[in-house]
């Protein structure tokens, strides 16, 4: 059993840290020295240095990379921008941002997020600190037993459960975050199955299909047919974690998917949720699914090579998301003072008083009127459908100031290492563990999320995903191998390895 293999597995394959190997380390250290001939020399040199640090930090051996994934796609939301700037070929201090304007701190916040990035990575790192490896061969070997038929049949049962209760769950009042919390079961299903078609080679129409489910049931007023992408991309990385030429093509590809649709996605998006709210200033789609789709589908099919080139640079700069940090420094604590600790204490009991047992519990307001208190800015809030955050990094400097707000997103990685822990431990399956990790954790990749959001989110799912674990994956595991149900097995402590 995997639980019962951790500590032989530790003493077999030594260090579970994929090694940074001196090619690598010759490639980022040649990049940090053409850095030093950009525009922004000293901060393009530590934004191209930050990566191999993440990754000697945070890349296991087989294991899903959905923490070092989190990691690296905030700091691209950081870096994005001075590396717009290289392009241009001026100071990042002269790049303006999507609301137009720029603020004279912005290079002092890609500095703190890039060290920021760095402490979220170390407390992720020391909250695992206990997981022993988990043994890549012997997951693979696993999954030899698995039906991949099954497997398929699993994810399509599940896409339809979670999709008919995503779509009724507001009407059960508080326990509506409940019952969304486990519609991230679906993603354990599509793992599973992404796992299994990989490794085994073999029957990729189910995976293509259930790509093609996933991304066609993702497209709506927000770009969520991105998620499928972040996790198949997951899915080769765990699998193929070597970086031979095949892996690099099948990231590539999947990379350049992602960037030429969200190009696309970024010229047609105001036309297109123009067409699903029916001009109404809401977030609320109004017309049905094919209507959706044909509209979607000629707004693209409208779209030439040039156009989707030209979408490149707003997309980049809307993925940029470091500047309302800078706005926040420019207004606190000049014109607002410090919080000392208010707004994660906020946060802390949002998530202590979950709902099913605090019905009256009020709900939470448009992160727009949090980042006008403390930016000065005036933004479109609830009232016209809208919700523009900070980010928890942001609202961490707004409590401690600098280096305080360090401590809190410490705090938070080790808090992220320590879920993923649990779930790789408590598996009695390692490509169980590695589904439940990465549906649980899938989301913590967004710079901009509020804290009270991403804190309180992840903790619900968590306790969802851990009761559905316990109680599913014996059962699961037995039916994938075409058997029936065993008695429960004991689980592991959380002293892992032990």
């Amino acid at each position: 059993m995997h639980a019962l293999a951790h500590a032989g597995a530790s003493t077999l394959e030594g260090s579970p840290y994929v090694k940074v190997t001196g090619g690598m380390i010759g490639v980022f250290f040649a990049g940090a020295v053409f850095s030093l001939t950009t525009a922004n020399p000293w901060l393009t040199a530590a934004s191209v240095l930050s990566l191999p640090l993440y990754m000697a930090l945070l890349w296991r051996k087989g294991e899903t990379p959905v923490l070092l994934f989190a990691v690296s796609f905030q700091w691209l939301q950081v870096s994005a921008k001075v590396f717009h700037a290289n392009v241009l070929g001026v100071p990042i201090s002269d790049i303006g941002w999507w609301l137009g304007g720029s603020s004279p701190s912005i290079e002092r916040a890609v500095w703190l997020g890039l060290i920021g990035l760095a402490v979220l990575a170390f407390g992720m790192r020391l909250g695992m600190r206990k997981l022993a490896p988990t043994g890549h061969a012997q997951a693979a070997e696993e999954t030899r037993t698995f039906s991949v038929d099954r497997a398929f049949l699993l994810y399509l049962i599940g896409a339809a459960a979670t999709a008919v209760v995503a779509q009724y769950a507001w009407i059960f009042g508080s326990v509506t975050q409940i019952l969304l919390s486990a519609v991230a079961v679906k993603w354990v299903f599509f793992f599973l199955l992404g796992y299994l078609v990989i490794q085994r080679n073999e029957r990729y129409l189910y995976f293509l299909a259930a790509i093609a489910i996933e991304f066609i049931g993702g497209i709506g007023f927000f770009s969520g047919f991105k998620t499928v992408l972040f996790v198949t991309l997951l899915v080769i990385v765990t699998v193929r974690y070597q970086l031979r030429p095949g892996v690099i093509v099948m990231g590539t590809v999947v990379l350049a998917a992602l960037l030429v649709f969200g190009a696309a996605w970024t010229s047609v998006k105001n036309e297109y949720r123009n067409f699903l709210t029916q001009g109404e200033q809401t977030q609320t789609t109004v017309v049905s699914r094919s209507e959706q789709l044909g509209r979607l589908g000629e707004l693209i099919g409208s779209l030439s090579w040039e156009d989707v080139q030209e979408g490149m640079e707003p997309l980049f700069i809307r993925i940029a998301y470091v500047d309302f940090f800078a706005l926040t420094m420019d207004f606190v604590p000049e014109y607002r003072p410090h919080e000392g600790g208010n707004v994660w204490m906020e946060s802390i009991l949002h998530v202590l008083q979950p709902r099913v047992f605090f019905p009256d519990k009020p709900v939470l307001k448009s992160d727009s009127e949090f980042t006008m208190r403390y930016t000065g800015l005036f933004l479109a809030s609830g009232d016209e459908g809208t919700s523009i955050s900070i980010g928890y990094m942001g609202e961490s400097y707004i409590d401690f100031g600098v280096p305080g707000m360090f401590v809190p997103i410490f705090m938070m990685g080790f808090f992220w290492g320590w879920l993923y822990a649990f779930f790789i431990s408590r598996a009695q399956s390692a490509i169980f563990g590695y589904a439940f990790a990465t549906a649980l954790l899938i989301e913590a990749y967004q710079f901009e999320m509020a804290g009270i959001k991403m804190l309180g989110g992840v903790t619900m799912k968590f306790m969802v995903l851990a009761l559905l674990l316990y109680f599913l994956e014996p059962r699961l595991r037995t039916w994938l191998e075409g058997g029936s149900a065993p008695a429960r097995l004991a689980r592991p402590s959380l002293a892992h390895g032990t």
